[in-house]
This record gives structure tokens, sequence and C-alpha cells, in this order.
């Protein structure tokens, strides 16, 4: 099962990842200082942009300890839309046992996770598009 968490979203408001039962989740951590996140993270917005209103969610957990000012300084100048939660003090990255950045987790329908990713993916590559189609097609 994935570890409930509670975290505030760029603009403060609270968001758990409870709230999302139903859809399938990607619960992606990052930070605007680890190289291959900020250059995996264009493919992200695209999947994000590509299934905007449908049954995937995509939590961008920012574990930058700069809070709010610098990642949404970073989302500003980069004109990403996804939706960002801040973990400054990493611990909600411990709950999930992340141990390096970019690492994603892909969590079903019902909350359990399915996939942990380490490292960088493109996301619109045909392999993570499968993986994910797989994941959102399974009612």
């Amino acid at each position: 099962r994935a570890p409930e968490f509670r975290l505030l979203s760029l603009n403060g408001t609270p968001i758990s990842l409870s709230a999302y039962r139903g859809k399938v989740v990607m619960v992606h951590f990052w930070a605007t200082w680890c190289p291959p996140c900020v250059e995996e993270l264009p493919t992200l917005e695209r999947l994000y942009r590509s299934y905007f209103g449908k049954d995937l969610e995509i939590l961008a957990v920012s574990v930058d300890e700069g809070g709010a000012g610098a990642v949404g300084q970073f989302m500003q100048k980069n004109r990403f839309a996804l939706t960002v939660l801040l973990n400054p003090d990493h611990s909600v990255a411990r709950q999930y046992g992340t141990f390096k950045f970019p690492e994603t987790y892909l969590v079903d329908r019902e909350g359990i996770v399915r996939r942990k990713i380490i490292g960088a993916a493109d996301w619109t590559s045909p392999a993570a598009q499968q993986v994910i189609q797989a994941m959102v097609g399974a009612k």
C-alpha cells in the first residue's frame, strides 16, 4: 500500500494522496537542484497535459529546501502546470523509501504501489506510454 500523506501545494492548498483514490496516481519525487530531474520534467509535463482530466493524476513532490519560493519560480520560468507538492523536510520521500532523485511511484486505483522507477525516464516514450495506458485502462 502507498503511504498516505498530506502536503501543501505551491498555492498553499493541502493535498492528500487518499483524495485521488479511484484514479491512477504518479507520485514523483524531484528537486530543482537535481540535473536529471530538470531534464526529465518536460516529458512529465507533456504526460500531464495529455492525460489532463482523465484518470491519471501526477503529483510532483519537490524536496527543495527552499520551498515554495524556489520551486514556484522554477515552475513559472519553465511554464510547467504540473501539480507540485512541497516536502522540504523529505519526510514523505523517506516514507516511500526514496534514496535517489528523481524517483517515481505508480499507484493504482486502490492505492497500491505497482511500479517504482528510480532515476529519470522519458514519459513520452512508447514504453512509458504503454505502462501508463495499461494502468489507466485497468478498471
